[in-house]
């Protein structure tokens, strides 16, 4: 992401996670890369992590073209893109509904939460072992 500002704030201090690495890693890579395509350049893209009581909470937002409250509603479904048009973004539509089943495979939880013109926060919950 060259062309974007990446931040991280993560908490101190290990944390213990029962889980598959590499799918978990697919997984942020969907989500800091759907970040990256659909926000302009030079916007700053915030990667997330907070402790809570019973799991740990990742978010990643982004200052993009934000989606429609439809486009929210269908965003994990398979194969859909929200600008299918000649002009769109490469894709094929899959990223998101992997991701929400590697995160439901975990016993987590991914929703997210857009405006349309102001961008999208995808939230990322886990348990914690």
């Amino acid at each position: 992401a060259t062309k974007h500002n990446l931040k991280v704030s993560l908490p101190e201090g290990p944390l213990m996670f029962r889980m598959d690495a590499a799918k978990m890693e697919q997984v942020m890579e969907n989500l800091l890369s759907n970040a990256a395509k659909f926000s302009p350049a030079g916007t700053t893209v915030l990667v997330a992590g907070q402790r809570q009581e019973d799991g740990f909470l990742i978010s990643v937002a982004d200052q993009g073209v934000g989606m429609t409250p439809e486009q929210v509603e269908r965003v994990f479904d398979k194969f859909y893109r929200g600008d299918a048009s000649n002009t769109a973004v490469e894709g094929l539509g899959l990223g998101m509904s992997i991701a929400r089943h590697i995160v439901e495979g975990h016993g987590g939880r991914i929703r997210v939460e857009s405006s349309f013109g102001q961008g999208t926060t995808v939230l990322v919950w886990l348990p914690v072992t």
